[in-house]
């Protein structure tokens, strides 16, 4: 694991996750798509840096997996709007620490 600082935008599906990394200026480092399983969340996000914030969509599901990574994978989560944070262009999330 480095110790970059990165954040983590998580689309919250049932069967798999996206997840997105993002660096302290906005560039994508890593996306792409994971089997729904905390373990393996955590494990990508963790390959690419150090999570700063991890925002995942606040949706029916999403509570259980943030909890999950919260409270066994130490990642701090936030839930987010979808409909708020998906307007924002990745720059404005990043620089923001969303």
């Amino acid at each position: 694991m480095s110790s970059l600082p990165t954040f983590v935008g998580l689309d919250y599906h049932q069967d798999s996750v996206q997840v997105c990394v993002l660096d302290s200026e906005g560039r994508t480092l890593a996306n792409r798509s994971v089997r729904n399983e905390a373990d393996l969340i955590a494990r990508f996000a963790l390959q690419h840096g150090t999570p700063q914030r991890v925002a995942i969509e606040a949706c029916c599901g999403a509570a259980d997996l943030a909890e999950e990574l919260v409270t066994h994978r130490n990642l701090p989560v936030q839930l987010a709007h979808p409909g708020y944070v998906g307007m924002k262009p990745c720059r404005w999330i990043a620089d923001r620490g969303i």
